[in-house]
């Protein structure tokens, strides 16, 4: 018996075994607490879903087959039984498990959100290296100028710019959809269009897919990709002034290596954990700007959820965006244990 409990001890000491059953238990709470909520709502959810006009009879049969004429307490129960083996409940429009609608809708918001990263580091990096470089310079301040407007303006209002700009004006991307109607027969291997076309070796298909990928990856991304170079800038701009730094210029090391060397990685440090929260928060943002731009995603799936008062829908939806935001800030986690030292001791001396 000592054994074993030592053993479960020595198990919990480890840093991510501990984040794990906290996540575990924080989306124990968050469905919970989203469940109550769909349910205590005023309004008769399988009227909203299906019509005011449905017979009462019908009415009855639904309730009976969503366990809506059971109390609460039971109702999330049996829900839960449901989760245990991978199911979310039925759907009251689309008749189908909720689970089997989201893997259907999640790989096109998936792709997003993988283009939403690539984005922002591609953005926040070289612009925060470039500002935080020469503060001051003209280049600094063309990107402060751009950081406020990128941060001002909504996802929403960038979608319908670009779409204004390059698609309606210009004539160079599409408005909407995921890919053209020429390529829709490509093989359906992982979901992600620009992975599934490669491995069909469908390189035209390919360029169709990151065309109508680009409009809506930069109305999400933009507004986070200028704040984090921002913040990049500070950080490296606080660190420039640190005592080794001067002393290594006083040695005459060359700049290039003190700043891509010594100050870019301790200034990364504050980058990392925004970054993360805002590619997590690409799925919640990505509500308007799917619909906006026709994507087939989880996002717009689950926004009609909520407008038809889909029960387990709007659970099922909520749940995944939890389990997307604990994925990502576990990422985040392990990228800064790392890169920062000191994290890495801190944690050593708490186990």
């Amino acid at each position: 018996m000592g054994k074993t409990k030592a053993f479960f001890k020595s198990i919990y000491k480890n840093v991510f075994v501990r984040r794990a059953l906290r996540s575990l238990l924080s989306l124990l709470g968050l469905s919970l607490l989203i469940f109550i909520l769909a349910r205590v709502l005023p309004g008769d959810p399988i009227k909203t879903a299906l019509g005011p006009d449905i017979p009462e009879e019908v009415v009855e049969r639904y309730r009976e087959m969503l366990n809506l004429n059971k109390p609460l307490y039971l109702q999330y129960f049996y829900w839960l039984m449901d989760v245990f083996q991978l199911k979310l409940g039925r759907s009251l429009v689309t008749i189908r498990d909720v689970s089997a609608d989201i893997t259907d809708f999640f790989p096109a918001t998936l792709e997003l959100l993988l283009a939403s990263a690539v984005f922002r580091i591609i953005v926040a990096f070289p612009l925060g290296v470039l500002s935080g470089r020469k503060p001051g310079a003209t280049m600094d301040n063309a990107i402060r100028v751009l950081a406020y407007v990128g941060i001002c303006i909504p996802t929403f209002g960038w979608a319908i710019i670009l779409q204004l700009v390059f698609a309606y004006w210009l004539n160079w991307l599409p408005a909407i959809g995921r890919i053209s109607e020429e390529f829709m027969g490509i093989p359906k291997v992982t979901g992600l269009m620009t992975i599934d076309s490669l491995i069909s070796g469908n390189v035209p298909a390919f360029i169709d897919v990151l065309k109508h990928l680009l409009i809506p990856t930069v109305a999400l991304s933009i507004g986070g990709a200028v704040q984090e170079a921002r913040i990049l800038r500070a950080g490296m701009i606080e660190n420039i002034s640190r005592d080794y730094v001067l002393n290594m210029k006083s040695h005459g090391i060359p700049e290039r290596i003190i700043y891509f060397k010594y100050v870019l990685k301790p200034s990364i440090i504050a980058v990392v954990p925004t970054m993360g929260l805002d590619v997590a928060s690409t799925v919640g943002n990505a509500f308007l700007v799917e619909s906006i731009c026709n994507w087939p995603g989880m996002s717009r799936y689950g926004m009609m959820a909520m407008l038809r008062k889909d029960l387990n829908a709007i659970v099922g939806v909520v749940l995944v965006i939890g389990i997307v935001y604990i994925v990502i800030n576990t990422i985040t986690d392990i990228i800064l244990y790392a890169i920062d030292p000191r994290i890495r001791l801190k944690e050593r001396g708490e186990s």
